[in-house]
Order: C-alpha cells, then structure tokens, then sequence
C-alpha cells in the first residue's frame, strides 16, 4: 500500500509510505508480524510469560523516558550476555527511530518478573533473555535493541531494517525493501490530451521525498520485497550440524579456505551464522561474535606467487 498526497503543485514536494497491508489495514509489516506471532508461540511454549506489543501511541509516550545506563548498570551484563547492546546517544537515537516507518520496528514490554530480574541482573532472567533472543534469531528477525525506561520496564525494540546504533545486530540482511520509480502517463483521445507530467524521488526505502516537476499526471511506482526466511536465489548457507559444538580460529580459517577454492561461479555463500555464532576465538567454551574489521577477512593458507619471487616463506 502506498500513502500520501494524490495530488502535488507544482515544485512541490510530497512524502510517500510504502507498506505491506492492504488499504485500511494498520499495524506492522507483514513479515516483521509473522515474526513476533512465530516468537510468541515458541516463546510461550517453553515455558515464557507472554509479552504487551505497544500500540503506536504507547511508543510514543514510552520511548522517550528511556533512562541512561551507568556503566556498571546490573542489566548491561544480562543485555551483553543475550548478545544485545543499549543505546548509548538515546535521545538522538529514538530520534532516528521516529525518522522510520512505523510499520518496521515493533516495540514489546517483557513480563514483569523478567523486567525485574534482568534490571537486577539475576542469573535466570538473562538466561530467559537469551533464549528469547536465540528464538527471535532463528525466527529471522534482524535487529533488537533493548531499553529501560524510569520506572524500570524492559522493553525490545524489534527491527525489520536495520536499528540506531546497533544496525543489523541479530542477522544479516533486511527483511524488506522498496524501491520507487515514477512513470509519466499521457493518453490521446479524440476529445484532448491528457498530458505528462514529470518527477523525481528518492529510490529507495519505505518513506520516500517526491519533488514535482512539470505539471500533468504521473504514476508513482514501489516495487517491494519481503524476506520470509527462506535462502536467496543463487545462494547457499553454510552453518554447523551439531550447534553445540563451535570452531576454533584455525577451524575457521580451513572453512573459509575452502569455501573460497570450492564455491560455484555466481553463487553467493552465506557464513554469517558461522561467523556470528560458531567460531569461539578465546576458547572458553562460547561463541564470540565476528566484529566488522575480522568478520570479512581471515588468512589465505594459498597465495599467488608474486612476479620474480621464487620462494614464500611459511610465515607468509
């Protein structure tokens, strides 16, 4: 569904919505809400009390007193140990986020008794966190952070594109996607010309900014996407059998090796699941998240013998 102005002067700017409902509908994105009922069940069925889903206005109201962290908060330890990180810059960050669609992030309250135990720092809430964050990521949402407000409820912010300061911290790629183009429209008839007007905007995202230029009709086009979990096309997934076992550096570093020797022309190979949750750098037994500088590189066991030199040392 598309939302905005039918009609433009000319020059004139208009902002244009893209979502996936039909008209009259309201609420979030279609795959952002398959999502959360597919947590919610999951969720419940292990034993979670159910979660409130905040109306728009609750938001609004609910957001900005988000109170900042000290740095030895209890709770920053339960967040960190769920794979979760607070906004620092809050007050520009639920700017940004009131910049979004509504329709792209949903924000949850956790039950009680879990608000409770994870402000305090208890050992079992931020297991129960973690197992919420684990079902939200196998669920395929993409972006979380969470957010304590002044009278200490624990809320989630669910992202279907990427969040304020934590981007795309729970998987890889956004869950939906417009593009936009405009088309001039001109019909002949015996009776006059309907005539073809001309504008620009912005191609992409789920808001956009239209200028007008010359006067007549045209026709605003948003090509969408969804992803709903399942493999891109010309892609494959490499991720372990057995999820309670991890590899090490030098584990990882033969994967990729022989991913790279191994992989079709033209075929994506997606590693990000490994290289999120499989490798354990320090050996202690958990999985150690791939920062951005490490995650895209790692050691080439082969190198291309470079014009004039006849011998590369082990070390190279």
């Amino acid at each position: 569904m598309i939302s905005g102005p039918d009609t433009l002067p000319a020059s004139g700017n208009g902002t244009y919505e893209g979502s996936y409902h039909a008209p009259g509908d309201t609420g979030t994105t279609a795959v952002l809400a398959e999502i959360l009922a597919g947590t919610a069940l999951e969720w419940t069925a292990r034993g979670g009390q159910p979660w409130v889903t905040l109306t728009d206005a609750q938001v609004a109201s609910a957001l900005p007193t988000t109170q900042s962290l000290a740095s030895n908060a209890p709770c920053r330890s339960v967040f960190s140990a769920a794979g979760l990180r607070p906004w620092e810059n809050i007050s520009t960050s639920v700017s940004q986020l009131s910049a979004l669609s509504s329709t792209l992030y949903d924000v949850i309250k956790l039950p009680v008794a879990l608000a409770s135990g994870i402000v305090n720092g208890n050992v079992a809430a931020s297991n129960s966190l973690g197992m919420l964050v684990e079902i939200f990521r196998m669920q395929g949402l993409i972006s979380a952070v969470p957010v304590v407000t002044v009278a200490n409820d624990v809320l989630l912010v669910c992202g279907a594109v990427s969040l304020p300061e934590v981007a795309m911290n729970l998987g890889e790629k956004r869950l939906t996607g417009i593009r936009w183009y405009t088309v001039p429209v001109g019909v002949s008839g015996t009776t006059g010309v309907l005539k073809a007007g001309s504008a620009t905007i912005h191609p992409t995202g789920a808001r956009s900014q239209l200028t007008a230029g010359e006067a007549g009709l045209i026709c605003l086009v948003a090509v969408g996407y969804a992803r709903r979990g399942f493999t891109d096309p010309y892609e494959y997934k490499v991720n372990l059998e057995d999820n309670t076992k991890l590899l090490n550096i030098k584990q990882y570093e033969f994967l990729m090796n022989y991913l790279e020797h191994t992989y079709p022309l033209g075929i994506e190979v997606n590693t990000y699941e490994i290289r999120q949750y499989g490798v354990d750098l320090d050996s202690d037994g958990k999985p150690d998240p791939m920062s951005s500088s490490i995650s895209k590189t790692y050691r080439r066991f082969k190198t291309s013998r470079v014009k004039g030199q006849y011998h590369v040392s082990q070390s190279q």
